[in-house]
């Protein structure tokens, strides 16, 4: 198979300013001809000290750098580098068109328990890189909270290195602001082609839309007519 080789250079006056890498680099947004690789890097960080003489918390700041590729052929294995001299260097593989073999996997709810979630990504790897990986949700305790979200991507770097990710919105995302922006999703629900198969991707969390049943209600609704647009625009698929 035709490898080729990506180089990805982050803005050298970024990282002259001490920032580094804290999320990735993992590619998401991936069809047979485009991908999307992100990195999330920290700035700074912000110490909050509390009263009373509770111990200080320590809070990133964390931006999301993102190039996208175009051009690219299926059902082949991509190599790049983020970074520039110190990279960072992961790998991807676009779908197939058409029918082809291929292999991912789906797992969720790893807000809690790190060592499990560590033991989960170790065991995946140990039966060789899948295609591409669904996460069904609750990737952290807290969207809202920025220092968990370096532990996450910590946690899971052997694994998103290689492979695309395709995540889901859990309740504990919070609707969080980083979910969309680290992982370059306009609503959270989508869908995605990989050879003969269609994926869709569903927001079953509506207590966290609004607070406003009117707008919940109207959220509800608009999912579920995009919903029935997409399967009727997808029925060619396996």
């Amino acid at each position: 198979m035709r490898r080729l080789l990506l180089l990805i250079i982050a803005c050298a006056a970024a990282l002259a300013a001490g920032q580094k890498i804290v999320g990735g680099p993992f590619v998401v947004d991936v069809t047979a001809s485009t991908a999307t690789v992100v990195w999330v890097v920290e700035s700074d960080q912000a110490t909050l000290r509390a009263p009373a003489g509770a111990a200080p918390r320590v809070s990133p700041s964390l931006q999301v750098e993102k190039t996208t590729l175009a051009g690219l052929q299926p059902n082949t294995r991509y190599e790049y580098d983020v970074g520039g001299a110190d990279a960072v260097k992961g790998s991807f593989k676009t779908p197939p068109n058409g029918a082809a073999p291929f292999q991912f996997v789906v797992f969720g709810d790893t807000r809690t328990r790190h060592d499990v979630h560590r033991r989960v990504i170790e065991a995946i790897l140990k039966h060789g890189v899948p295609d591409f990986v669904v996460h069904t949700g609750d990737l952290v305790a807290n969207g809202d909270e920025t220092s968990l979200w370096p532990v996450f991507f910590d946690i899971e770097k052997d694994l998103l290195r290689q492979a695309a990710f395709f995540p889901a919105l859990g309740n504990h995302e919070r609707n969080s602001r980083d979910f969309y922006d680290f992982f370059q999703v306009a609503t959270p629900y989508y869908s995605f082609n990989w050879g003969n198969a269609h994926f869709i991707v569903l927001n079953s969390d509506i207590g966290n839309v609004a607070k406003s049943k009117f707008v919940r209600d109207a959220y509800w609704a608009e999912q579920t007519r995009w919903l029935e647009e997409d399967l009727a625009g997808s029925q060619n698929a396996d």
